[in-house]
């Protein structure tokens, strides 16, 4: 009876220390706070990969361009990322693939122009410890208010989306990772760079 026991406790304690559990299905974290289980995670393996379904007659920019300043904005934040084979479609939660691409937005609930929307899924051990993303999504609005369906206005969208990409949440202005922009700011802050440096530290 003892050894039992002691087997069914010791098989308890293997799954407890290796399981995972998905806290949530999906976290839409623009605008808005990002949850405190979601603080601190990143992913695990590097380069993260995306994709950007070509979605023709959606959008302010052609494809190619839409490409381009994805690939600008990775490159501004330092984390290895790479594009990977085509998706299609629009951009669907929960597929397992890392989309990026045009959609169509609710209303902004905070002061500012709501222009992105990124949205996480993450795992996280059991008993808490740090989170892992294992897919992210970011829908830009089709149809952003006049004076911003600019490239340097996407631009500035893409460096806020990317960032929440990777993990950064929200902090003060004047950083590309504050709430709300009423402009569209071209370079990262310090403090933008900082947030991610503690994300991914560079190796020893």
């Amino acid at each position: 009876m003892g050894t039992a026991i002691a087997v069914v406790a010791m098989t308890l304690a293997l799954l407890i220390s290796t399981s995972c559990v998905e806290l949530r299905q999906e976290v839409p974290i623009t605008p808005g706070v990002a949850p405190a289980e979601l603080l601190g995670a990143s992913w695990e393996d590097l380069p993260v990969t995306y994709c950007v379904p070509e979605q023709p007659g959606v959008g302010f920019v052609d494809h190619e361009t839409l490409l381009r300043l994805v690939a600008e904005a990775f490159a501004a934040w330092g984390v290895p990322a790479e594009i990977a084979d085509e998706c299609s479609g629009g951009v669907e939660t929960g597929n397992g693939l890392n989309e990026i691409g045009w959609g169509r937005l609710p209303a902004a609930a905070s002061p500012g122009h709501k222009a992105g929307e990124t949205s996480i899924r993450f795992l996280q051990t059991l008993g808490g410890g740090q989170a892992d993303i294992t897919e992210a999504d970011i829908v830009i609005e089709a149809g952003p208010p006049a004076g911003l369906e600019t490239e340097e206005c996407l631009y500035s969208t893409l460096l806020h989306e990317t960032g929440h990409f990777l993990g950064a949440h929200h902090i003060a202005p004047p950083a590309i990772m504050a709430p709300a922009l009423t402009s569209c700011p071209q370079e990262l802050t310090q403090a933008d760079l900082d947030m991610v440096a503690l994300l991914y530290p560079p190796p020893q």
